[in-house]
C-alpha cells in the first residue's frame, strides 16, 4: 500500500478537509477552486470515492499545489451508509497523514473565503468537558446563474449573515439541540472524532446518520456549536436531477427526525424544495411521503 502523504511541519495544528462524491466532478472542481482562495489553505484535502472510477483512477485533476491531496476509494459497505463509511474513511486517512483538526465538507458545499482559518482557530481554542462538534451554515443561493458562480456573492452573503446575527466572526454559540447537527459542513478534532468512536455508528442501514451521530455525540456527553462566519454555499442541484430513491430517502429521514426528536422539520432545504415542487407532500396520517406522479 502506498504510504499517505505527510503535511510539513508547522506550528499550529496540521488541518484536513474531507469530502465524499459520486459522479459530482463540476462540484468537487468548484469546492477546490473555493478552497484555492482561502485566506489559510488546509494541509490536506481527503476525497473518498464512493464507486466513482474516474475520482479513484485519477481522471478528474483534483490536486492544488496548496495543499496535499488524497483520493481514496471507499471501502465495500451496505449502499445506504455509504456516505457516512465514506466521511469515517476520510477521517481514519487523514488522522493516519497526521491531521488533528478535521473540516468536512459536502461535495456541494462551496467553502467561504475563511471558512478554514475560522474552524481551524475554534477547534484549536480551549473548550470544557466533553467532545465538541462546530457546524458552519449552510446558504441556498436558488438556481444556479447562467453565468456560473461568483465568488463575490459569496462573500457578500458572508458579511450579510455576520450583519444579521450581530455577532464577530469566529464566535461560537452553544447549541442545546444537538439534532441540529447537519453534516454538510462541520469541524471536529481527531481527539473529539475518537472519544464519540468515529463517524460510523450501529445502525448503517439506517435512513438518517446525522441524526445516528447527534445521539452519539449526547451519549458520549458531547456538544454541539454553531460557529459564527463560516458559511458555505451549497452548490444548486436541480431537483430534476434528484431520483425517486432519493425522495423516499429524504422523506424518511424527515419522519425519522420527528418521531425521534418530537418536534417537527421545518429547516432541510431540500425537502422544502421538493414540497414546493410537488415531489413530496405530508400525508393524512402527517408522515411524508414521496408524491407517485414523481415517479
Amino acid at each position: 500500500m502506498t504510504a499517505l502523504p505527510q503535511p510539513p511541519a508547522v506550528d499550529r495544528p496540521v488541518v484536513a478537509v474531507i469530502t465524499a462524491g459520486y459522479r459530482q466532478h463540476d462540484a468537487h472542481l468548484d469546492q477546490i477552486g473555493g478552497l484555492a482562495r482561502s485566506a489559510v489553505p488546509p494541509d490536506l484535502h481527503v476525497i473518498i470515492s464512493m464507486g466513482d472510477r474516474d475520482l479513484t483512477r485519477g481522471r478528474v485533476p483534483l490536486h492544488h499545489d496548496r495543499w496535499k491531496t488524497v483520493v481514496r476509494a471507499m471501502p465495500p459497505g451496505p449502499q445506504r451508509a455509504r456516505r457516512v463509511m465514506a466521511r469515517d474513511t476520510g477521517a481514519r486517512m487523514a488522522i493516519e497523514a497526521g491531521a488533528e483538526l478535521l473540516i468536512f465538507l459536502d461535495a456541494d458545499a462551496l467553502p467561504s473565503l475563511h471558512l478554514v482559518e475560522r474552524y481551524a482557530d475554534a477547534l484549536a481554542r480551549p473548550y470544557g468537558d466533553g467532545p465538541r462538534v462546530l457546524c458552519g451554515s449552510l446558504i441556498d443561493p436558488g438556481p444556479r446563474p447562467a453565468a456560473g458562480f461568483q465568488w463575490s456573492r459569496l462573500d457578500q452573503l458572508v458579511a450579510e449573515e455576520l450583519a444579521t446575527v450581530g455577532l464577530p466572526a469566529g464566535e461560537v454559540i452553544p447549541q442545546r439541540q444537538v439534532e441540529r447537527f447537519r453534516a454538510a459542513s462541520f469541524g471536529i478534532t481527531a481527539l473529539d472524532l475518537g472519544a464519540i468512536g468515529g463517524m460510523v455508528g450501529p445502525e448503517l442501514n439506517s435512513n438518517d446518520h446525522d441524526l445516528d451521530f447527534a445521539s452519539r455525540l449526547h451519549e458520549a456527553g458531547g456538544h454541539l456549536a454553531r460557529l459564527v462566519g463560516v458559511p458555505a454555499l451549497r452548490r444548486p442541484r436541480s431537483l430534476a436531477d434528484v431520483t425517486p430513491l432519493e425522495l423516499d430517502t429524504l422523506a424518511r429521514a424527515a419522519n425519522r427526525f420527528e418521531e425521534r426528536w418530537g418536534t417537527r422539520l421545518s429547516a432541510m432545504p431540500a425537502l422544502m424544495a421538493a414540497e414546493r415542487a410537488g415531489l413530496v407532500h405530508r400525508g393524512k396520517d402527517g408522515l411524508w411521503a414521496r408524491v407517485e406522479a414523481a415517479a
